[in-house]
């Protein structure tokens, strides 16, 4: 490998390039918006001091994603992309090159260095035996059904800025549907760096010419696209949660003056404070009381909904599959 101080600077067919696959990326990400798009409400599972915080606050917190339960988290993604990169380094030669420093760059250690990564989960299931027992203490807490509008970009949550990216994707499980995921992507870039290749024969031939190229593009298929993959796709063991995620990307430098950390028994994990604003019109579409909640677990919950709805009784329900005694 060459010294990257004595690369030479992108020719114009390798920005031209370039552009090619950035017109292809954004196509295929605006594609994925509008077909995730939410249309029925997504519920997140909680405690009852869970259910005060995000109420009575009107935020929801983004979690570190080394801090989730999945301690495979990212890596799994992370797993089939790379194993899809070396089949495509096969089938295209000319592409090889630029597919293994893909798998070479995409690594925990080197997006850990750069960015950071932080995700808040909802479901599309209401009530759910795996959701109550895993993250509703035990069947005791709550899931509170929010709106759809609020899981739009559009809605009134920080704006998208290019520090602090907020993005909202539903999960995919298994190595299939993660496949089938990644294929458009790592094909594009592929295709276009092979393409490029076989027609600028002479600048390739010029390792200080044809790396940086190579770089770049791999810069980009990372940052655009195979992390976003990465953050919403699991191992199919998952597949009960049937999970859509809110999550926050941005280099580290710039999401840090908006971390903050809380104590979780020996752990201190860090967290981003999200706006959602649950106290509108219509913004919660049911809040459903745990099968094993106390009794007074429905008062409860009308208390902390009274002061901003007319008809709280009329949203509240309490679950009805059979669920083990706490």
């Amino acid at each position: 490998m060459t010294d990257p101080a004595d690369w030479k600077p992108l020719s114009p067919a390798f920005m031209a390039a370039l552009r090619r696959y950035d017109q292809a990326s954004r196509a295929r990400v605006l594609q994925a918006q509008n077909r995730d798009i939410v249309t029925d409400p997504l519920y997140h599972y909680t405690s009852r001091e869970g259910l005060i915080g995000i109420i009575t606050t009107q935020q929801i917190w983004f979690t570190h994603y080394r801090y989730l339960n999945d301690d495979h988290e990212i890596r799994f993604g992370m797993n089939v992309a790379n194993a899809l990169l070396a089949k495509v380094g096969c089938e295209l030669p000319k592409a090889k090159i630029f597919c293994d420093m893909v798998v070479d760059l995409f690594s925990e250690k080197n997006l850990d260095s750069v960015f950071d990564f932080y995700i808040s989960s909802f479901s599309r299931h209401g009530d759910n035996p795996h959701l109550w027992k895993n993250y509703a203490c035990d069947g005791r807490g709550f899931a509170i059904g929010m709106a759809p509008r609020l899981f739009s970009i559009e809605a009134d949550r920080p704006s998208q800025k290019s520090d602090k990216m907020h993005f909202v994707s539903p999960v995919r499980y298994g190595e299939p549907a993660s496949d089938d995921l990644y294929q458009p992507a790592i094909r594009s870039a592929a295709r276009i760096v092979a393409e490029t290749a076989g027609r600028k024969p002479q600048a390739m031939i010029d390792i200080n010419r044809g790396l940086p190229f190579f770089r770049e593009m791999a810069n980009r298929l990372i940052s655009t696209e195979l992390i976003l993959h990465s953050l919403t796709v699991k191992g199919l063991d998952w597949s009960p949660e049937n999970e859509v995620r809110l999550f926050i990307l941005g280099e580290k430098i710039n999401l840090k003056p908006y971390v903050t950390t809380r104590n979780r028994g020996s752990e201190i994990v860090p967290f981003i404070k999200g706006r959602i604003p649950v106290h509108r019109a219509d913004s919660i579409s049911e809040i459903v009381i745990g099968p094993a909640a106390p009794a007074d677990a429905e008062d409860f919950a009308c208390s902390l909904i009274a002061p901003f709805h007319s008809d709280p009784r009329s949203i509240i329900r309490r679950s009805t599959i059979a669920y083990p005694a706490p």
